[in-house]
């Protein structure tokens, strides 16, 4: 390649890394605080041993997570500006750290880098909202994915004592942030400490004390009490496996349907399509990845809606990305295996979880990216390639930002509206609106932990808070004879919708609330809703997926289906007085 088209790939790279890092300044711009960030924000606003006390009692009835979010309110207290810069910076070091781990040739490196700051944002709608555009997502998954990428980085790359010390430092951090990470950072250490093992030499000391501080941390994590207490309510062996099969079909259609992690699943077998084509010569391989590929985009664009499907596809894409990490690992290149090996025990872990929620696809998003960027450096595309590449990856992840960044900059005009109504008031009631798009904050404020007692005690209010929505107005809900169903049938936008609860009620039917998931059994089915879905499941497992009109959504801390939904669904006439 002449020089003329080098310079011109030079300029075009730094238009598009100027393009996605100001929609990036733009998205920050318009982030305020939402849901857990009006929880861990007053933990130092009353001294360090009010701090420690509180932390304490996180400990021993919430999780372990005592690092993240201890830095986590540390943020919080000062200006926001501060966290938006220290997240950008910490998305760009990630970027960059993948680029130079996946990357050996310099004059790749640039494009590789642009790929990961660009394949960061594909991780979908409800993933991203969930871990990137609030404060407390940011350090439970963006912090804790920092931590395990440098730690891999130091690891790969250490030679000398200071380098030695830093990495088992970053290897005590990143296995005392999360339980995804802590595991991932000890199964890092543990396959890194057999595979550094020569014939007839003892086992390198450096990497043995780095699997020792990984267990130290994953134990801190798993043995606290507040892990106890989120998985209490799993009594049994039978229990815990009817649980993670309910979640893994849960996960499961959460990934492929839209604001999932199509994007990522879509660039990762495309990826591997492309280096198991040109480097292994396994067509079959090759045509498996990008079918799966094909099915991504078929499912997010509402086409196939089936729960077996999506366990299915599951199932192949797991056993797809081993097969072709193996034949690479039968080569003499592990990372691939390593890390699909990492995006399978990410996925068991969300699936042994007592909770379930988008965000928690963010770190197997991010197992998925160091996949496909790991196969694409080995395939060795010409620079022409790679910058076609690139410039279909910053437009698609720019239209991705420009969307988050438009409904946080509709949420934060709400969230400094009441900002101001809060400094105006001088007693009597108080009324604050709900964030009006639940699309991607799908907890409306006011609720218990967002504009309530902990947020509005900083300025001594301690009166009753009245909530309303944009849009938010009651009505009564009659069937075919009149008879009333519910007076809590609201208005979101143009559709109606009515809560679970009250529709259980005129049901006469058993209903059932885990997590911002409800379940209604009628006729003999079980309906199972999760909220941000666009489908609903009718059975645990493997049952079927029937498409809905709306998605389900969240108005203060209530889950609710719309009417149309409901009549369809449960055979029901419902109308709106």
């Amino acid at each position: 390649m002449n020089q003329r088209k080098k310079a011109v790939l030079k300029i075009l790279g730094i238009c598009g890394f100027g393009f996605i890092l100001a929609l990036m300044f733009f998205l920050h711009a318009n982030i305020r605080l939402s849901r857990d960030d009006f929880f861990y924000y007053p933990f130092l606003k009353h001294g360090m041993t009010e701090f420690f006390n509180r932390l304490k009692l996180h400990y021993q009835n919430t999780n372990g997570r005592l690092l993240v979010h201890s830095v986590c309110a540390a943020f919080l207290n000062y200006n926001l500006w501060t966290f938006r810069l220290f997240n950008i910076a910490s998305i760009l070091l990630f970027s960059w750290l993948l680029a130079n781990l996946f990357e050996q040739d310099v004059n790749r490196r640039a494009g590789m880098f642009l790929t990961a700051l660009s394949g960061f944002w594909l991780m979908g709608g409800f993933t991203a909202a969930e871990a990137v555009t609030w404060v407390s997502g940011s350090f439970n998954y963006i912090l804790p994915a920092l931590l395990l990428i440098s730690y891999l980085y130091f690891l790969t790359n250490a030679t000398n004592a200071k380098g030695y010390l830093l990495t088992f430092v970053l290897c005590l951090l990143s296995s005392v942030t999360t339980e995804i990470t802590s595991a991932l950072t000890l199964l890092l250490s543990i396959v890194l400490l057999f595979s550094s093992h020569k014939k007839n030499s003892l086992i390198p000391p450096f990497f043995l004390a780095n699997m020792l501080a990984a267990l130290a941390g994953f134990l801190f994590l798993v043995c606290s009490p507040g892990m106890h207490t989120r998985t209490a309510a799993v009594s049994s062996l039978a229990q815990a496996m009817k649980q993670m099969l309910i979640h893994f079909t849960t996960f499961s259609q959460m990934c492929w349907e839209p604001g999932g992690i199509g994007g990522m699943l879509i660039f990762s077998a495309i990826s591997c399509g492309i280096c198991a084509y040109k480097t292994l010569k396994r067509k079959l391989l090759s045509g498996t990845m990008f079918f799966i590929a094909a099915m991504a985009v078929l499912t997010n664009l509402g086409v196939v809606y089936s729960a077996r499907c999506y366990i299915v596809f599951d199932l192949c894409y797991f056993a797809a990305l081993i097969w072709f990490g193996v034949l690479l690992c039968r080569q003499g290149e592990t990372k691939v295996l390593l890390a699909a090996i990492c995006f399978a025990a990410a996925f068991a872990i969300m699936c042994a979880s007592g909770i379930v929620g988008f965000r928690m696809l963010f770190l197997p998003a991010m197992c998925l990216l160091v996949i496909g960027l790991c196969a694409l450096s080995l395939a060795q595309l010409s620079l022409g390639a790679i910058s076609v590449g690139c410039a279909i990856m910053v437009v698609v992840s720019g239209v991705q930002v420009l969307c988050l960044a438009k409904i946080n900059q509709k949420n934060a005009a709400v969230w400094d509206e009441n900002q101001k109504t809060i400094e105006r008031y001088d007693g009597g009631s108080l009324a604050l609106q709900s964030v009006p798009d639940e699309f991607y904050f799908q907890g409306g404020v006011p609720v218990d932990n967002n504009f309530g007692h902990d947020y509005l005690a900083e300025f001594g209010i301690d009166d009753e808070v009245q909530s309303y929505a944009v849009e938010k107005q009651y009505y009564t809900a009659v069937d075919g004879q009149n008879a009333v169903v519910t007076d809590k049938v609201i208005r979101r936008y143009d559709d109606y919708y009515i809560s679970f609860e009250r529709l259980a009620e005129y049901l006469n039917e058993p209903h059932a609330w885990r997590y911002e998931t409800s379940e209604i059994r009628h006729r003999g089915e079980l309906y199972r809703f999760h909220y941000g879905a666009r489908s609903v499941l009718t059975s645990y497992v493997g049952g079927r997926s029937q498409k809905l009109s709306d998605p389900v959504r969240i108005v203060d801390s209530d889950l609710k289906i719309s009417v149309s939904d409901a009549n369809r669904l449960f055979h029901l006439n419902l109308t709106i007085k």
